[in-house]
């Protein structure tokens, strides 16, 4: 416990004198089950920056290169932001991630025969992930 200063005498302006407790917020420990699927989110970040080096030849021959290296990196770094915020607890960030995994799965659909022509290393990897 502490206290407050008392007030400047005179001043009615002054905010009153009263003792208040220092109260440490409760660490939550996270469960098994979140810590495991936040260590997996990260297994297949992991995974999805050995999918775009195994394809990098084939993904570079259709857009400019330094356009490719740009979207990735917002892409990469976005992808990481959400699996932290979703680490810390946040529920937007689940959604959010959840909607642009389901955009990934139409586009990985749409690019399978595509990736099976120039390496079958890249479809297993990316159905790893």
């Amino acid at each position: 416990m502490r206290n407050i200063p008392e007030p400047s005498r005179g001043n009615p302006y002054a905010a009153p004198s009263v003792p208040i407790a220092d109260i440490e917020p409760a660490k939550r420990d996270r469960p098994p089950q979140v810590a495991r699927a936040v260590a997996l989110l990260w297994i297949a970040y992991a995974l999805s920056l050995v999918h775009v080096g195994l394809a990098l030849d084939f993904l570079t021959a259709r857009v400019d290169l330094r356009i490719f290296i740009a979207a990735q990196s917002v892409s990469f770094l976005l992808y990481a932001w959400l699996i932290c915020s979703i680490a810390t607890g946040r529920h937007w960030a689940r959604l959010v991630y959840l909607i642009l995994m389901g955009v990934r799965v139409v586009n990985v659909g749409r690019m399978l025969p595509a990736d099976l022509r120039t390496s079958h290393l890249a479809v297993v990897v990316t159905a790893i992930s």
